[in-house]
């Protein structure tokens, strides 16, 4: 497939959405850099304002055409519903837990933070540019 022929088949998807009443508008850029690599970036706004943005480097002729991407959805107000990307990241933890009013740890939760200390001195600290896929020694149940 060519790098136009992606576009064209988001351009589609795209109107197929303002088609059926779920968007309310859509933006789709594209750029070039030869018959099967390019890049792309667009944004939907939905019937509740939401929006989805995103953006996609390709070379249309890999198994994964994706070499980078970043789709970021967003509420009306601006606020993150979700965003997935594949692009390299310091990684910051968000275990959503932390001391009790008088500065103990939850059992569960200490139990948890146990685990991923195992994990981290396993395996090492998590980088962002690796998939489960790409590290089967780091894969096993989930911790939480």
């Amino acid at each position: 497939m060519s790098f136009l022929d992606y576009v064209a088949g988001l351009q589609r998807v795209l109107a197929q959405v303002l088609q059926a009443g779920l968007g309310v508008a859509a933006d789709l850029q594209e750029h070039s850099k030869g018959a099967t690599v390019g890049y792309v970036r667009g944004m939907v706004r939905f019937a509740d304002g939401s929006e989805l943005h995103f953006r996609e480097y390709l070379d249309t002729v890999l198994s994964e055409p994706r070499l980078m991407y970043v789709y970021h959805h967003q509420d009306a107000q601006r606020r993150l519903i979700f965003r997935y990307d594949n692009a390299a990241h310091d990684c910051n933890l968000l275990l959503n837990t932390g001391p009790l009013p008088d500065g103990s740890i939850n059992a569960v939760d200490a139990a948890t933070l146990r685990e991923v200390g195992r994990r981290i001195r396993q395996n090492g600290f998590p980088t962002g540019t690796q998939r489960p896929s790409q590290n089967p020694s780091a894969a096993g149940p989930s911790v939480g």
